[in-house]
């Protein structure tokens, strides 16, 4: 099958994912579907064999394009670069520590948007992965996500929590209550400069590709498991649980919502304005001195019901800020 003129483009991000991106690759090469289709690969300067594996899937998969990378950009100019370099109609997503189950996912997908034009994008469940699942690491991340720790095992749960088959609303990214992973993603390539600025510096990029996707057409969700969303130390999701980069996590995560303003309806936009005014208020927990004063009033300024729905907090803030602790 020609792979110079792709319907479907698959998205790759990795980086130092030696371990992992040939469970990745092989999933993603074994689909059974009637249309060509290309695998780009962003490989951000990995620092270990990740590259080197890539590019012997290279020589015996002509419709495999690995982006050069001789300095180490980021996620997030990875991202962007990675998608811009896309020629297909659609476009699917899985990560270099991910991987894809079956064969046919892709012309499932394929076949569910060409039949619905009126859907921008599908996505379906996962199994959640928890690797080295026995580690003090992972039985904390567990316990975060109210896992049972005594069923612990190498697949424990999936993405969807209980949410069941369906379209998907935006209140689903502005509230991060969406039921499924990057991985399960596919949908309609509608062109790099349909995304807000934010996605060139939020640590959430999928998070604004989804809710920007939606705004040219439906969600839909499948309660199938068709990928496994591989939990692990390393991984991305899984770095702001650091209490020395709360504060800029939570700066970072008002400047990605704030985008939202632009990509949603103005029936939205007092739910907007409430999850700014949240994260100031936690800003205003970890600042100190005037910083935290500032952040608490740009909460209040929000959201004055703060002053009474959440005065615990309020007052706790002003009580260390007077007495400087």
């Amino acid at each position: 099958m020609d792979s110079s003129n792709p319907i479907i483009s698959v998205v790759v991000i990795a980086y130092n994912h030696e371990k992992y991106i040939e469970q990745t690759l092989n999933g993603i090469l074994d689909q059974k579907i009637n249309v060509p289709f290309e695998v780009v690969i962003g490989e951000d300067a990995s620092t270990d064999g990740t590259r080197s594996i890539i590019k012997r899937y290279c020589i015996t998969n002509s419709n495999i394009i690995l982006l050069d990378s001789s300095v180490n950009k980021g996620m997030q100019k990875n991202f962007i670069d990675t998608i811009s370099a896309c020629k297909g109609k659609y476009i699917a997503l899985c990560e270099g520590d991910d991987y894809w189950l079956g064969d046919d996912k892709l012309q499932t997908q394929f076949d569910f948007l060409e039949s619905n034009p009126d859907y921008a994008a599908i996505a379906h469940n996962s199994y959640k992965l928890y690797d080295n699942w026995n580690s003090p690491w992972s039985i904390t991340q567990a316990k975060k996500r109210g896992e049972d720790v005594e069923k612990l095992s190498g697949y424990v749960g999936t993405c969807s929590a209980g949410h069941k088959q369906g379209d998907i609303g935006f209140d689903y990214f502005l509230f991060e209550k969406w039921p499924f992973h990057t991985a399960s993603f596919f949908f309609r390539n509608i062109g790099m400069d349909k995304f807000p600025e934010v996605l060139k510096i939020t640590a959430t990029p999928d998070k604004v590709l989804f809710a920007t996707v939606l705004k040219y057409g439906k969600i839909f969700f499948e309660d199938k498991i068709r990928a496994v969303y591989r939990v692990h130390e390393g991984g991305v999701t899984n770095q702001s649980s650091n209490s020395s980069v709360k504060v800029p996590y939570h700066l970072n995560k008002i400047e990605t919502v704030r985008s939202f303003y632009q990509i949603s309806p103005p029936s939205e936009h007092e739910k907007i304005k409430g999850v700014i005014a949240e994260q100031y208020l936690q800003v205003a927990i970890y600042e100190k001195g005037r910083k935290r004063v500032s952040n608490l009033y740009k909460a209040i300024k929000l959201r004055p019901s703060f002053l009474v729905k959440k005065i615990r907090i309020v007052t706790s803030i002003v009580f260390r800020t007077v007495f400087k602790r």
